[in-house]
């Protein structure tokens, strides 16, 4: 075994018991919580639709002159960005003398330091049940915009540490600025007002520079460097920083929102069964056209569905093939050819397990559209049924086939001591 290397074990009968325990209690639990996400998920994408149905049939285009148009109503602009009465941005608590005037300023800090990887691989025994964990341990070095505490390491004192990185990272700088993203409360767009809503949806990617560079720092492209706090010869505690913020020259937004005397804000679609308190507030760069926009609400909800519901399906698929793990681990302790058999028994729950949970997951997205949309909800309920039907008819069938091999079996041995004592 190479020094970075680290070996567990496992017992067959703390696998067994691991099994049972996640068999009754976590299964369950996550199958439940699958089922929750799912409907919410379908709940969502109806009302979500819904409202961009009715926003497109309600929406006013207006000009970006007046800010009484269209007042209170839905309307849709597409205007420039305005500096005016913006508060300046800055780093406090840092090097930085930096005074930024935009609708927003982001910052990353980040340092170079060594960080550990890992990667397991796991056998198990050919007798008793047990497993072998054999995990890996290596290091490099890299851009982290957070600490990364060396102490934890878990082969330090391996050739692959000395190799890679030898010193233990730094403390994180007091004098580095804190990372993340400040914007304004409101941003004038034309003759109208939005709120910080819609400010954070206006994309930071302009480099900004500092009036001056710190003393002890210098300018590499758009990064300011410093080796202040640099441990040993590997360049480890080296840290750079990178402000964005608003890129001025493309400043024309199209906006969707509810004007209210000139001060744009979120727009409350009417409430309907199960669809309250959804409403559209939108930005996009450009001008963008109406139909276009719309479409892309609604292609962007759509993607955020169909990524729920693969998720939702596969972590009940997976509780699903949990609940009968136990099996596989009690095959498992047969000595010699158990794992083989664990690792069948293993692949068949696996695909077993994947019928019913599919037909759970359409049952529950049926259920919400039966009773939100019943025109689409129906006939996902009908393959929820076939399913469910499906399955327990093969059960049936199977049992009812090997009684009737059984009983065929008995008839067959009876006829033939039969006729043993006629001879």
């Amino acid at each position: 075994m190479d020094d970075n290397q680290e070996v567990t074990r496992q017992s067959g009968l703390s696998r067994l018991c691991s099994s049972i325990i996640c068999a009754v209690c976590v299964a369950p639990i996550v199958v439940i919580i699958a089922v929750f996400v799912l409907g919410w998920n379908e709940q969502r994408a109806v009302c979500e639709a819904r409202a961009i149905d009715e926003g497109s049939e309600n929406v006013e285009e207006i000009g970006c002159d007046s800010a009484t148009a269209g007042n209170e109503a839905l309307v849709l602009f597409s205007c420039d960005l305005s500096s005016a009465g913006l508060t300046p941005l800055s780093a406090p608590g840092s090097d930085f003398s930096l005074s930024y005037t935009g609708t927003g300023l982001s910052i990353t800090a980040e340092m170079y330091q060594c960080v550990e990887h890992s990667s397991s691989s796991t056998t198990k025994d050919s007798v008793g049940g047990g497993t072998k964990t054999v995990t890996t341990y290596t290091y490099s070095k890299e851009w982290r915009s957070s600490q990364v505490s060396s102490s934890s390491f878990n082969a330090k004192d391996s050739d692959e540490y000395r190799n890679n990185c030898d010193v233990n990272n730094p403390s994180w700088p007091t004098w580095l600025p804190d990372n993340g993203v400040q914007y304004a409360p409101r941003v004038d767009v034309g003759a109208f007002t939005i709120d910080s809503d819609y400010v954070a949806q206006i994309p930071l990617t302009a480099s900004v520079f500092a009036s001056s560079t710190p003393s002890g720092w210098s300018l590499n492209g758009d990064y300011y460097e410093s080796s202040k706090a640099r441990q040993g010869n590997e360049n480890i505690g080296m840290v750079r920083v990178s402000f964005k913020g608003t890129d001025w020259s493309s400043r024309t937004v199209t906006v969707l929102g509810e004007n209210k005397g000139g001060a744009i804000s979120r727009w409350s679609a009417s409430d309907s069964w199960g669809c309250s308190d959804f409403g559209l507030a939108e930005l996009r760069m450009g001008t963008v056209d109406k139909d276009v926009f719309f479409e892309d609400l609604q292609a962007e909800s759509n993607a955020i569905t169909t990524v729920l519901r693969i998720v939702g399906f596969i972590v009940i698929w997976v509780a699903f093939s949990r609940v009968c793990g136990p099996l596989e681990v009690a095959a498992d302790c047969i000595p010699c050819i158990g794992p083989y058999i664990g690792n069948f028994i293993d692949g068949v729950l696996c695909c077993i397990s994947c019928p019913p949970a599919c037909g759970c997951a359409l049952g529950v997205i049926g259920i919400v559209w039966v009773a939100m949309r019943p025109q689409f909800g129906i006939p996902l309920m009908i393959i929820f049924f076939c399913t469910c039907c499906g399955s327990i008819g093969y059960v049936v069938y199977s049992k009812t086939m090997k009684k009737g091999g059984d009983d065929s079996g008995a008839g067959d041995g009876g006829e033939m001591v039969g006729n043993a004592e006629e001879a």
